[in-house]
């Protein structure tokens, strides 16, 4: 599995399609933001996806949920003045919001300009169903074929990925050994937040320095 982004490489490995054709998407996805879509803000939010919504209920046409990463995590994205909002909202509450460094507001309404041209360089992939299993951020299950269609891939740029759900599943699975790959662990301690204390083996790739 990956998150967000990572899942293009998950995708690559489990054999979906080839790293020049995930390479492709990618790429197309960041000039397509950066020309046809307004730049944002996300925050991490230390809540459950319920109280997540309750929260930007009141930004309900600028503000939305871009990740959910644990029992008590959640991400969101949107306009910067809703966020400043509610960043100052919460300011005056028990809910330490942090402000993401990013450029644009990934996985949300904001992204959705950029959609119709994503979607015809995606039908120009070939696609293979994955050789090996690959847990979906979109759904946060294991993939089934719907992954190998363009589709598939125009929800994973607006919907939510699902960290937390996919977690959960690869547990479900019998998988107990974590190891995440990148130049420093940012998503393990998020992944064991989500599973009871003392519940599997959480290893990093590399460490900074």
């Amino acid at each position: 599995m990956g998150h967000s982004f990572g899942e293009y490489a998950a995708a690559c490995i489990a054999g979906v399609f080839a790293p020049e054709e995930g390479l492709k998407l990618i790429a197309t996805w960041g000039r397509l933001m950066q020309t046809r879509c307004e730049t944002g803000d996300m925050l991490a939010l230390p809540v459950g996806e319920t109280a997540a919504l309750e929260l930007i209920a009141p930004f309900s046409e600028e503000v939305f949920i871009a990740a959910i990463n644990g029992p008590a995590s959640v991400v969101v994205s949107g306009t910067h003045r809703a966020l400043e909002e509610l960043a100052a909202t919460l300011a005056d509450s028990d809910v330490k919001a942090k402000s993401l460094s990013v450029s644009h507001a990934f996985h949300s309404a904001m992204m959705e300009p950029m959609l119709a041209e994503f979607e015809e360089i995606a039908s120009a992939i070939t696609y293979a169903e994955p050789k090996i299993p690959l847990c979906s951020n979109v759904t946060g299950r294991i993939a089934t074929e719907d992954i190998t269609t363009p589709a598939y891939w125009v929800r994973h740029v607006r919907q939510p990925a699902r960290f937390a759900a996919s977690i959960r599943t690869l547990y479900d699975q019998g998988l107990e050994i974590f190891l995440e790959i990148g130049p420093k662990p940012i998503l393990l301690g998020m992944g064991s937040q989500c599973l009871p204390n003392g519940v599997g083996s959480w290893l990093p790739s590399l460490r900074e320095g």
